[in-house]
């Protein structure tokens, strides 16, 4: 689930922080120019009418733990959703515009020791590009923060409670306040956009990478750094699923046995860093080295994401529900 972390060039956690990670549905973003004899990351097209789910439930279970996240998905006119996004108050860098439609992804993570993420990511539902991502967490060392996605970096106002007695208040009253802007080192080429790591499950299967021979290269902020991706879709197999699907009607169907998968692996470093260089956390379930994504063929339907994590090893993050039904269209137009 989302689980509280952001992507970034080490990966040292607790085993409880991994967990937490464990499910964050993360996401990328796009091209940004490469070293010598490598192009330069394409733009995400998003076909929204391939989307056939719009929303699904993972689980992660190790250590006597359990964590688990819901991910949906959303279309709508860029004009329904305008008065959500942060002006930025005249920072002196052009904030990201959608087209004409919005992807609106949403998490909520269940994680162990009560605590609670919620997370939204507006992108721009042509390209992919991110717009804007709000987070909440809850339990533990609770904070907010909500990130406006500028032309070369990202506008942050971040709130935390500042007592025990604000800690059990409603976020909108915690004290301690802070707000910055923040510049990637390196700038993407021209026309080439950056995602959110929240969204990296919607646009590996809205990009669908399910069919034979499909690559995609992102890009995914880390602090004042951008991370390169890189996800190549493989061999087609096999798998035992276990899934409630829900379809669009509310009735209920159990899925259970062979299921046909595309195996999609994918790797991150720094924009920049030559071939060969030392693997980064992507912000996909806080694995460091290669992640699996296993996608249902024909749809695109995350089925499982595999990886190793420095702490625990190796883990699987397993579809546990779907909901049927495109969500193109669900806000009107």
């Amino acid at each position: 689930m989302s689980l509280g972390m952001e992507p970034g060039t080490t990966v040292r956690r607790s085993k409880v922080a991994v967990l937490m990670i464990a499910l964050a549905l993360a996401a990328a973003a796009t091209g940004l120019s490469q070293g010598e004899g490598r192009e330069a990351p394409a733009a995400v097209a998003v076909d929204q009418p391939a989307l056939t789910w719009s929303a699904i439930r993972l689980r992660a279970r190790k250590f006597l733990l359990s964590a688990s996240t819901e991910l949906s998905v959303k279309h709508a006119p860029a004009a329904v959703v305008a008065d959500e996004l942060r002006q930025t108050g005249g920072d002196g860098a052009a904030a990201v515009s959608p087209g004409a439609r919005v992807a609106v992804v949403t998490l909520y993570s269940s994680l162990p020791f009560g605590r609670r993420e919620q997370t939204t990511a507006w992108l721009d539902g042509d390209s992919g590009a991110a717009l804007q991502t709000e987070k909440l967490k809850t339990g533990g060392r609770p904070y907010w923060k909500l990130r406006r996605y500028l032309s070369g970096g990202y506008h942050q106002w971040r709130s935390e409670p500042a007592s025990d007695q604000e800690k059990g208040g409603q976020s909108e009253h915690w004290s301690r306040r802070s707000e910055r802007l923040v510049q990637w080192d390196m700038t993407p080429s021209d026309g080439a956009v950056v995602t959110d790591s929240y969204a990296l499950l919607y646009l590996l299967a809205v990009h669908r990478l399910d069919r034979q021979g499909t690559r995609l290269r992102l890009c995914v902020s880390s602090e004042t750094k951008l991370i390169e991706a890189e996800f190549v879709a493989g061999a087609a197999s096999e798998v035992d699923a276990d899934f409630e699907e829900v379809r669009p009607d509310g009735s209920l169907r159990r899925r259970k046995g062979p299921l046909r998968v595309r195996t999609v692996v994918g790797s991150g470093r720094l924009l920049g860093s030559e071939a060969g260089s030392e693997s980064v956390d992507l912000g996909l379930l806080g694995m460091s080295g290669q992640v699996t994504v296993l996608l249902e063929e024909g749809t695109g339907l995350p089925v499982e994401v595999r990886g190793h994590t420095e702490d625990i090893g190796s883990l699987t993050v397993k579809l546990d529900q779907v909901r049927l039904g495109s969500p193109a269209g669900e806000w009107g137009e």
